[in-house]
């Protein structure tokens, strides 16, 4: 019977295997545990677990439960052959109810059964732990003969989430364990600094690195680095409290002299976070910290300096234009690349200059609150590229609640709306451009959304193009006039704001943006 909704039923044995899975602490254990508990989570016929081997980039199967899951245990397959092959290079679930119709299937599952298993569908979702894939988890065949579903998938995916931390834990609790004898002299003879402290805070332990960095200090505690003028991100109770298996964090000292530490931290084992110990890893990246410093303040003053002449070419061309119907037509032509070159440099010189602000000088948590209606918002960021719109010709339409009201930084919201109505005008490409622009409510907060009827975006840019410096390929767009940073300039406002950000593109019918912000509470009359 096809499932056609996840259950209170599907959700308790979610918790329930959550709980197993966390008790875990033998790997061979653990994953015939997964096997058995993926079998009663979708209700197969066989469930196995392909491990990668990432040196020689191969999927082996480690252990199958059902059928006769021993006889594929040597198997190996190449990432990206096959299904299971095809997920691990993909990242991504998938669902194949018929093999034999999908040229992705190379019998790896069959392979040496014989008669005793016939594998016709497949479920299977990546294991991934902290941003890798590790493995591949599979469900093979229905018991009751139906087909795999969405609801299954989304279930699959929630258990394989499950099964990819318990894997990486255990893993790791095993590693420690069978390395004991040798922890001492990996641990002190790394190159990157370490430390070792308990779950109260308190440093067990120092490696060479971390000991030639901290010596001078009295620190018996992870509280006992901010006396020292030493500054963590997030500060060591955050971590301590926090309920996470581990993250990136940085330790930044700024006197006498510049210190940059960046690195990882973990929980070790299993079990609850008061009884894991806290393993730091960290690299002095101070080389780097200062470079990107200097680079950033030379992108800066940079900017600053050609925006001086900008201001005076841009301010004089009125006066050149009106002798413009008597100068000669190859003059007219410079005056006009001229003018055209200018007003293009000086849209970059703004992006460089947003990107120098917003990478480092400006607090991501305090903009400045100012009580704006949004509709007037929009209009005065038309206003400031009236003269782009003028000359293309766009068709503007608008529909624009005049009551609706946000907390803001005026200027940086108004500059993220010009940024999104230029990229709409300047990739598009059809001779008659539509610009679409909307102010609408969306519960609680303010919707604002920019349409155009440009080239649209190539499903696989969407998630890349608000990449600092990231911009879809010339030969899509018809014309790269940017450096690709207007949409990254976008998205860090909207975060800034506590709001959020969506696209919805058709490939050559055009591109949406929809900002929802959150709306301005009504002032309290006493």
């Amino acid at each position: 019977m096809n499932r056609q909704e996840i259950t209170i039923e599907d959700i308790e044995l979610l918790l329930e295997t959550n709980k197993l899975l966390s008790s875990k602490l033998e790997i061979d254990e653990l994953l015939y545990t997964i096997m058995n508990l993926a079998g009663r989570v979708l209700r197969v016929q066989a469930a196995s677990v392909l491990l990668l081997d990432e040196k020689k980039r191969e999927l082996y199967f480690d252990v199958a439960v059902g059928g006769a899951g021993e006889k594929i245990k040597g198997i190996r397959i190449p990432v990206g052959q096959g299904i299971a092959g095809w997920v691990a290079a993909e990242g991504k679930p998938i669902i194949v109810n018929d093999v034999v119709k999908d040229a992705r299937w190379q019998g790896e599952i069959s392979a040496g059964m014989e008669k005793e298993f016939a594998t016709k569908a497949i479920i299977a979702c990546p294991l991934q732990a902290k941003g890798r894939i590790i493995g591949v988890i599979e469900g093979i065949n229905k018991i009751d003969g139906s087909d795999f579903t969405f609801v299954d998938l989304k279930l699959f995916e929630a258990f394989a989430g499950q099964a990819a931390v318990a894997v990486e834990n255990a893993r790791l609790f095993v590693s420690l364990r069978l390395e004991k004898d040798k922890l001492d002299g990996i641990f002190n003879d790394m190159a990157d600094g370490a430390l070792l402290a308990s779950p109260g805070g308190e440093i067990l332990r120092f490696n060479k690195m971390a000991l030639s960095l901290f010596k001078d200090h009295e620190i018996r505690k992870l509280d006992d680095f901010s006396a020292h003028g030493y500054l963590w991100n997030p500060d060591p109770g955050a971590v301590m409290a926090s309920g996470a298996g581990g993250g990136p964090f940085e330790i930044r000292r700024s006197a006498p002299k510049l210190l940059v530490l960046l690195g990882a931290w973990s929980r070790l084992g299993n079990g609850s976070d008061i009884d894991r110990q806290l393993l730091f890893i960290f690299r002095d990246v101070t080389e780097t910290a200062k470079e990107e410093i200097l680079k950033r303040n030379f992108i800066s003053m940079i900017s600053h300096k050609l925006r001086t002449p900008l201001v005076a070419i841009i301010g004089y061309m009125p006066f050149l234009r009106e002798g413009k119907d008597s100068m000669p037509e190859a003059h007219k032509k410079a005056l006009d690349v001229i003018d055209q070159e200018s007003r293009h440099l000086a849209y970059l010189v703004e992006d460089l200059l947003r990107f120098t602000m917003l990478s480092g000088h400006i607090p991501e948590e305090k903009p400045r609150e100012n009580r704006i209606f949004a509709a007037r918002l929009v209009e005065d960021a038309l206003a400031k590229i009236i003269f782009l719109l003028e000359a293309e010709k766009v068709i503007i339409v608008k529909k624009l609640d005049p009551a609706l009201e946000i907390v803001g930084d005026t200027a940086l919201l108004m500059d993220m709306l010009k940024s999104l109505m230029d990229n709409a005008v300047r990739f598009n490409g059809k001779p008659d451009k539509i610009l679409r622009l909307g102010v609408a409510a969306r519960g609680d907060g303010v919707e604002f959304r920019v349409e155009d009827n440009g080239p649209g975006i190539p499903p696989e840019e969407r998630g890349r193009i608000f990449q600092w410096f990231h911009q879809v390929e010339e030969d899509f767009t018809g014309q790269v006039r940017g450096m690709g940073l207007g949409l990254a300039f976008v998205k860090k406002v909207v975060k800034m704001h506590q709001g959020t950000i969506d696209v919805i593109s058709k490939v050559g019918e055009g591109s949406a943006f929809v900002i929802t912000l959150p709306g301005a509470r009504e002032e309290k009359v006493e």
